[in-house]
């Protein structure tokens, strides 16, 4: 893979976990306290600007009870589903 792809797919993980958050009111502060990274840390995951782990991956798709492979893979967003 070469580093230009390589980006893009990091800035789209990235452009999705945002979005999802700003779906749920969470703020930076509310996510980088939940899962024990710096506030800046978020922006850079989120601007595509850093590379997150997939512990970090796996932690934010449970707090936004999403899937990883909706963040790793091009699937439409899932419906909520209200029980």
């Amino acid at each position: 893979m070469n580093k230009g792809a390589k980006m893009n797919r990091v800035e789209e993980i990235g452009i999705k976990l945002k979005k999802t958050r700003e779906k749920m009111n969470l703020s930076l502060d509310n996510v980088a306290e939940i899962v024990k990274l710096k506030k800046e840390d978020i922006v850079d995951i989120e601007n595509g600007k850093k590379e997150l782990s997939l512990v970090m991956l796996n932690k934010l798709s449970t707090m936004y009870g999403m899937t990883m492979e909706y963040f790793l893979y091009d699937i439409e967003e899932p419906e909520l589903i209200i029980k």
